[in-house]
């Protein structure tokens, strides 16, 4: 089995804040086009000294930007302050913090910006085919926006909120926990509530905590055991199997693949796993952020 890659930092920032985004008009949307590194969302960001920044664009990362520190030494980038952050596999840290001016992706201005400047392993950051990944973005495109995802044309469609109808799409409650967008479904007749997270490449992840109240291992007969990496390169070991159904609100989806990890978060936060890629790019998936509003619409 493929690792799973992750990268969920919890940031807590002892900088200044950063600037609102902007895009160039607001009657039509913003298209942004983006690859994949492994199941990864990768797209351009430019500033006034580089452009052409390949950035992983994480809706599991809660606050600001991610800078891998060789990317930040080569853009001349100094740290002025300092953040806590946690990720994937639950370590902690301290790690510096830089603020970058006229930021922008596409079409979409995200003005200043900050960046918790930190390394990034190997195996999240080495391409085979073009420069390595220079960092993680993630809120700061969707502010005051909705957010669409499009796998089949590998677009991100940025829409104004007075702009985006929602017709043809199934709206769920996606509200945020410590700045994580999250959605309820239903795992095989199980509800669940689970952080949407674009850096994850599997189909729904659940922690042990929900796993032990619903014994859901028990519920699979052909778990395999595997591992994983989490963003700061530890390795853990994970259960892999199929969900036979992943319903979102009304919309059933089948055969999901189904990953047991260790506990990422607090189980006090009521969030029980992730759901990611292989889920998310069976259709359609906008968010709306600031207004935690999830929009669905299956392919097909």
């Amino acid at each position: 089995m493929k690792p799973v890659f992750q990268l969920l930092f919890l940031l807590g920032l002892l900088a200044s804040s950063a600037g609102g985004a902007r895009q160039t008009t607001d009657t039509t949307p913003a298209v942004i086009d983006f690859s994949l590194f492994k199941t990864g969302i990768v797209v351009t960001l430019d500033t006034p000294d580089v452009s052409g920044l390949p950035f992983v664009f994480d809706t599991g990362l809660s606050k600001h930007n991610i800078l891998d520190a060789r990317a930040a030494r080569a853009m001349n980038v100094e740290s002025s302050g300092q953040a806590r952050y946690s990720d994937s596999s639950g370590s902690r840290g301290v790690t510096g913090v830089a603020a970058i001016d006229d930021v922008s992706i596409g079409s979409v201005d995200l003005g200043r910006q900050i960046f918790a400047v930190t390394p990034l392993p190997a195996r999240l950051s080495q391409r085979d085919n073009g420069a390595p990944i220079a960092g993680y973005t993630g809120p700061p495109l969707m502010e005051d926006a909705v957010l669409c995802i499009d796998y089949d044309r590998q677009q991100l469609t940025r829409w104004s909120p007075r702009q985006f109808s929602g017709e043809g799409y199934q709206r769920s409650p996606m509200p945020l926990n410590h700045d994580l967008p999250t959605i309820r479904v239903t795992i095989d007749g199980v509800e669940a509530v689970l952080a949407i997270d674009t850096g994850s490449d599997s189909g729904v992840q659940l922690f042990p905590a929900f796993d032990q109240t619903h014994d859901m291992q028990s519920r699979y007969t052909d778990l395999q055991r595997g591992e994983a990496l989490s963003g700061g390169g530890q390795r853990f070991e994970t259960l892999a199997g199929t969900a036979d159904e992943v319903k979102v609100g009304q919309q059933a989806i089948r055969d999901v693949p189904l990953l047991f990890i260790p506990q990422a978060f607090d189980p006090a936060w009521g969030i029980d796993g992730l759901i990611g890629y292989e889920l998310l790019q069976r259709g359609t998936a906008c968010l709306d952020r600031d207004r935690e509003h999830f929009y669905w619409q299956a392919a097909g």
